[in-house]
């Protein structure tokens, strides 16, 4: 049987780890499972979106130019939590209104 997952408890780990490599125009959040564009200026409101990681992590493909300024993730089927929604958005910007 072939598996497309290496280990389960590294499966979101490998999937940024390929997605940083696949899309080098997105900068991977240091301390939560978040990516942003690389090319976002601070002088345009950020828009950020996120959800739980099933599937695939969708959302994290909408992040660019004229998309979205980032993306986070929380654990598979879960959704990330307000701290880590927050320690993100302070990682994006440094603006007080994000949409």
């Amino acid at each position: 049987m072939m598996n497309i997952i290496n280990q389960r408890n590294s499966l979101l780990t490998d999937m940024m780890a390929g997605i940083e490599q696949a899309y080098p125009q997105l900068k991977r959040s240091a301390q939560t499972r978040g990516f942003s564009d690389r090319a976002f200026h601070d002088q345009n409101i950020p828009v950020i979106s996120g959800g739980g990681s099933g599937h695939e992590p969708a959302d994290w493909g909408f992040v660019g130019s004229g998309m979205l300024t980032g993306a986070i993730m929380g654990e598979v089927f879960t959704p990330p939590t307000a701290d880590e929604i927050v320690a993100f958005v302070s990682q994006v910007t440094d603006r007080q209104q994000v949409f």
